[in-house]
């Protein structure tokens, strides 16, 4: 250790000594003088090339993985990690947030049906792109965005203080159900977005859909779930509330456990047909308790956001139709119900 510090100081003088000489005070000025000139040509080309997304997918799958790096975009910026291999990736290479042209025609639609919103519960936000999207779009409106994933609720958290909207959204780390109960909380390699909860520890269960999904667990693990209606941190829900769920497959759920379902909030959520197949035992059972879910409480109309924004009536019958038009392939389709 005392030979190394010799050699450091020795090093320390030298660097000193160099400092005071003229000639190395005039190199140095001079390369601060032409940095800009050595380095904005490539800036330059750097900027023309990512301009075309071909190069930008070239770009991400050389980036190391587990890299955090800040993406500006159309709507607000956005921490992302290169472990995540869809929403992070689709936010680089598109250089759009996740959804975002979802969130632009659920507006549209609102508008267009004379449907006002003051409030956004989303439940499953990871990072934070839907949310941020809708803040950012409609200055009046606030939110609240519920994770269930520690790693997603970082960056959620990150997302929304960088976008300056911390005053106007709250952040909640939790699981959201039917009840207050234990389940299993699985999450997948490069796939926060797809981190998904199983009321129980069945494995062949978890891993037939695994395999039909093509997923690779990263973790199993117990967690506590509460319902909506529980949670201290969201406003009261009303007609004027806009509720969106991605929670893949768990939306039946979450929206059982909210009582104040009878004021008919509305509600945007994600219906995956080829999901209910593979982890429901009887799936014509679970569409029709979702279809009452819905009748029940006086719903009226379902928009089916595709290209058509297909619009069927809320009866008996009609969330069978939506599954047919999306077909029981590995597509999933979104639903915005009032």
């Amino acid at each position: 250790l005392t030979i190394m510090s010799q050699k450091t100081n020795i090093y320390i003088n030298i660097f000193d000594s160099l400092k005071k000489k003229r000639s190395v005070q005039w190199i140095f000025s001079y390369f601060l003088k032409y940095i800009d000139l050595i380095f904005i040509p490539f800036q330059i080309i750097f900027n023309k090339v990512s301009n075309f997304k071909i190069f930008r997918i070239i770009f991400f799958r050389l980036l190391p993985l587990d890299k955090e790096i800040l993406v500006s975009t159309s709507y607000g910026k956005y921490f992302i990690n290169t472990n995540d291999r869809i929403i992070s990736k689709k936010i680089f290479i598109n250089q759009e947030p996740y959804e975002s042209k979802k969130v632009l025609k659920v507006l549209r639609l609102l508008k267009e049906n004379q449907l006002t919103i003051s409030n956004l519960v989303e439940v499953g936000a990871n990072i934070g792109s839907v949310t941020t999207t809708f803040l950012l779009l409609d200055k009046k409106l606030t939110a609240t965005a519920i994770e269930g994933n520690t790693y997603s609720k970082n960056y959620l958290d990150k997302n929304i203080y960088i976008n300056n909207l911390s005053q106007r959204c709250k952040t909640v780390m939790s699981l959201i159900g039917a009840s207050k109960k234990d389940v299993f909380f699985v999450t997948f390699q490069g796939e926060s977005g797809n981190s998904m909860v199983f009321d129980t520890l069945n494995k062949s269960y978890i891993e037939k859909y695994t395999k039909k999904m093509n997923l690779n667990i990263e973790n199993i693990e117990k967690r506590k779930i509460s319902t909506l209606t529980e949670l201290d941190d969201i406003p009261i829900i009303s007609r004027r509330t806009l509720i969106w769920l991605d929670i893949e497959g768990y939306e039946y759920s979450v929206l059982k456990g909210i009582k104040e379902l009878t004021t008919k909030p509305i509600i945007v959520f994600e219906i995956n047909p080829a999901l209910i197949s593979s982890t429901q035992k009887s799936p014509n059972l679970f569409i029709k308790n979702f279809e009452d879910l819905f009748i029940n409480n006086s719903y009226s109309n379902a928009i089916l956001l595709n290209k058509n924004s297909n619009n069927y009536k809320v009866r008996s019958g009609f969330l069978n139709d939506i599954c047919n038009e999306i077909s029981y392939s590995n597509a999933h389709g979104d639903i915005l119900i009032y």
